[in-house]
């Protein structure tokens, strides 16, 4: 039972890991969407790098997914994937945190005036 849990050709976790990747890369796009359309001048030419990156990592993994040539990597491949989504999803909500905290400091400045 427990090599067929680890075996990459019969694991649902294989399927699983690979969706969840896609899903969270989808995600952190999102997240990067809103900034690029929420803020302008800099920010926003930064925020549209981060979101071209993320739609780009979306259909990697997303053609990932759909097709395996070394099956000899996969686990490998699927393992750094999902430590990946998780660093994305973690920089794309630290940097909407820096660019609300800067919006909201600019604010701040122009109202006082």
């Amino acid at each position: 039972m427990v090599i067929e849990l680890l075996s990459y050709d019969v694991s649902p976790i294989n399927n699983l890991l690979k969706i969840v990747i896609t899903i969270g890369f989808a995600l952190a796009t999102f997240i990067l969407f809103q900034c690029q359309k929420r803020y302008g001048g800099l920010l926003h030419q930064i925020s549209i790098l981060l979101f071209i990156s993320a739609i780009a990592a979306t259909f990697s993994s997303y053609f990932r997914f759909q097709g395996d040539f070394y099956t000899s990597y996969k686990w490998g491949e699927s393992i750094v994937g999902l430590i990946f989504v998780v660093l994305s999803l973690i920089i794309a909500l630290i940097i909407r945190k820096k660019i609300q905290a800067i919006v909201h400091l600019f604010e701040e400045t122009e109202g006082s005036e």
